[in-house]
């Protein structure tokens, strides 16, 4: 799994997406092309006759549709559904060429605006922290089975199971997270509740999540908008302050704080990262400031730590698969190692080789222990 699933449900959060659709598959007041940027605009339904699926349009701030796309053009469609009703900063278009040369095709950017503020008549909330439980790591095909919000003090808002509305089973996660499918089959669906967790989140002066690139990921593909200025990626700051990585797995985070708790349940999780994150505010001097480190959105779409609640490595996260291959060349390039120290009894002339190979292969295996670490992080906290 590359970052790109990642990427996408953060921009999603942030209120940016894009999708692409060949010339002459959408229509307008004028036929899309060349390139275009319209502001203030609307995403809407449109009916259409005989019962047929209505289109996506999005309106200008003149209210004419200047982009419509049928339902046969499913990914434009469906990312322009998320949309639906919300106010658009900037909906733009681009006319490239294919590199296949068959013709043209739009490359289309929507920017909604993440920054929203507390609705009237709420009280903001200084602080809160999140956490999930979910069916995989992906989060465009896996989905959302928990989820908990307590605030600065401890307080639960929210912990509630979900069921998933198209995965049926999730045997590997299962095993880890302890939710079956038969816990959760009465459950509703997180759909359901997106309009209070999206007031949580608009009420939050500061979110804090134990590897927030994972559970905003999961959040942002749901349609929820946040302005990611606001969050701080406790397991960052963490591992940067007193362990010079970027990676620190969440128990073992707490344990050094002195707080043990049962791990792979999202409200215990709550509150294990809320003890992490006032470790670090007792050591930076002042409860009430943000970690000094926030989490900046560059950082989280660049960045490859892609597990549950952890990796510092950058690139692809570390499967099985990747992890066996990798320990295979080690103990290859180690047995050939041990082979030419042992020439060297014999041939002096081989500690030419035998040195760097004895230096890259303490390298090798220092990589593949961190590669261990990142694969223990996908089976839990």
């Amino acid at each position: 799994m590359s970052g790109r699933e990642f990427r996408e449900g953060l921009d999603m959060m942030a209120g940016k997406t894009s999708f692409t659709i060949d010339c002459g598959k959408a229509t307008g007041i004028e036929p899309p092309s060349g390139n275009r940027r319209f502001m203030d605009c609307t995403i809407e339904s449109i009916p259409q006759p005989n019962g047929h699926k209505p289109h996506m349009a999005v309106k200008d701030s003149q209210g004419d549709i200047v982009f419509e796309v049928g339902a046969q053009q499913t990914g434009a469609y469906r990312t322009l559904q998320r949309f639906v009703g919300q106010r658009i900063h900037r909906f733009a278009w681009e006319e490239l060429e294919s590199a296949y040369g068959t013709g043209t095709y739009l490359q289309c950017k929507i920017q909604a605006d993440p920054r929203r503020s507390t609705p009237e008549g709420y009280t903001p909330i200084p602080r809160i922290v999140i956490d999930t439980e979910t069916t995989g790591l992906d989060p465009i095909e896996d989905e959302i089975l928990q989820l908990s919000i307590i605030d600065g003090d401890g307080n639960t808002i929210i912990d509630r199971k979900y069921k998933p509305e198209h995965t049926q089973a999730w045997p590997e996660a299962e095993q880890i997270n302890h939710i079956s499918p038969a816990s959760v089959a009465d459950r509703p669906c997180i759909s359901t509740d997106l309009d209070e967790i999206q007031l949580i989140l608009d009420r939050a002066i500061e979110v804090c999540v134990y590897n927030a690139e994972f559970d905003l990921a999961f959040l942002g593909e749901l349609g929820l908008r946040m302005d990611l200025a606001k969050v701080t990626d406790t397991m960052r700051e963490y591992g940067a302050k007193y362990h010079g990585t970027q990676y620190w797995k969440l128990e073992n985070a707490a344990r050094e704080c002195g707080y043990r708790y049962h791990a792979h349940d999202s409200l215990a999780d709550c509150h294990a990262t809320l003890a992490v994150q006032q470790r670090l505010d007792k050591d930076s001097g002042d409860g009430s400031e943000h970690a000094a480190h926030a989490l900046q959105t560059a950082t989280m779409h660049t960045t490859g730590d892609h597990g549950r609640h952890g990796g510092s490595r950058k690139g692809k996260p570390v499967t099985r698969a990747s992890y066996t291959a990798y320990s295979v060349c080690c103990w290859i390039f180690t047995a050939l190692t041990a082979f030419v120290v042992l020439m060297c009894f014999f041939v002096p002339a081989m500690l030419i080789a035998a040195i760097p190979a004895v230096l890259l292969d303490v390298a090798f295996i220092k990589q593949r222990k961190q590669m261990k670490r990142e694969l223990d992080a996908r089976k839990g906290k």
